[in-house]
């Protein structure tokens, strides 16, 4: 009797210390199971696939991550890519370390190796790579042979007869026969479908518009780019200038802390003032006046609601799910503590 008394109070013990933890148990083939792959424009990567990556490298200093390098991805597996992924390289010996180290900014590089994570974080998309060969390469910026039955967004030069240079390679403009006097000759975005003509490539189902903000000044204009805050400054960041966003009386617009890193679409006035420089935030008080380009009466909307910013690249799995005889393995997935909502930190908490 004594012996059954001992086992029951270890039983109610053991129970307790479950409620009193809030240990939640599920079933280990219920549980959330990470991709084992990731979908880069339309083509699925497995985590142990090798890939090549043609692009050119964004930076040797980064101070956030734990990559020696990072590379705008422009040709994946041979095919052309606009969806701006930033590569994050790790090597894969002390050989491919030293090359790394020794990258060169906006140098074209041809990667090999492979995708190790890859995920969203706020409007930018990174792929964690580990490099096994790299080698510098000619320049080989995106043309519009890369996009023969593709749509596509390309920059090049406004020449005559409705026709843009795009890197040397000539791209008819269907509709447009000939350019307005004062587009001739400057820096133009077009996005359409490419087809290939009898004399040129052509581009269907077009926009267009100048990109230069000097080619822009004067006008309202639509600006796509990235909002940022500094210091409790806010700015907008289009084509590597940062920009001041005012009221129609030339206040700066400030927004919440939710609209920081985040890609925008702005409207408004373009015009170029003296103003503080968005460039001395941190270094000095009494900052420069300088000319700077502002955009009056500006209004942004955010490119992606923060709600719906998904991870459509998925995160690789590199930890295969635990069964014991076939049977799934109940796991612990988390212990709920007394006063705590799940996101804040345990230290100096008693």
């Amino acid at each position: 009797m004594k012996l059954f008394f001992q086992s029951l109070r270890f039983f109610y013990c053991l129970v307790s210390c479950w409620i009193l933890l809030g240990v939640q148990f599920t079933r280990a083939d219920e549980a959330k199971q990470a991709p084992d792959h990731v979908i880069i424009d339309g083509v699925k990567l497995l985590k142990n696939q090798e890939v090549e990556v043609v692009g050119t490298c964004l930076s040797t200093d980064l101070r956030y991550s734990d990559a020696a390098a990072s590379l705008l991805g422009l040709r994946v597996n041979g095919r052309a890519n606009q969806e701006n992924i930033a590569f994050l390289l790790h090597a894969a010996n002390q050989e491919i370390s030293q090359q790394l180290n020794g990258m060169k900014r906006d140098a074209y590089y041809k990667l090999r190796g492979k995708v190790t994570e890859a995920c969203v974080i706020c409007d930018n998309k990174e792929c964690h790579f580990t490099v096994e060969h790299l080698e510098e390469i000619p320049p080989s910026p995106l043309k519009p042979t890369d996009f023969v039955g593709r749509s596509a967004t390309l920059e090049g030069t406004a020449a005559a007869n409705g026709v843009v240079d795009v890197h040397g390679v000539s791209l008819r403009l269907a509709g447009v026969a000939v350019w307005p006097a004062n587009v001739i000759g400057k820096k133009i975005s077009v996005t359409g479908f490419v087809s290939a003509g009898l004399r040129e490539w052509e581009l269907g189902k077009l926009t267009w518009k100048l990109v230069e903000l000097s080619d822009l000044a004067g006008s309202e204009v639509t600006l796509e780019g990235k909002l940022w805050s500094w210091q409790g400054h806010w700015f907008f960041e289009y084509r590597g200038e940062r920009l001041y966003l005012t009221n129609d009386q030339g206040p700066p617009l400030y927004f919440d802390v939710e609209h920081h890193c985040r890609a925008a679409i702005v409207t408004g006035k373009l015009t170029n003032q003296l103003r503080p420089s968005l460039h001395q935030i941190s270094t000095k008080r009494d900052r420069d006046l300088v000319p700077t380009y502002v955009l009056r009466g500006a209004r942004a909307e955010l490119k992606e609601k923060p709600e719906t910013n998904g991870n459509h690249l998925g995160t690789v799995e590199t930890t295969p799910q635990k069964k014991n005889d076939a049977v799934p393995e109940l796991i612990a997935e988390r212990s709920y503590r007394a006063n705590l909502m799940g996101n804040e930190t345990t230290a100096m908490m008693m």
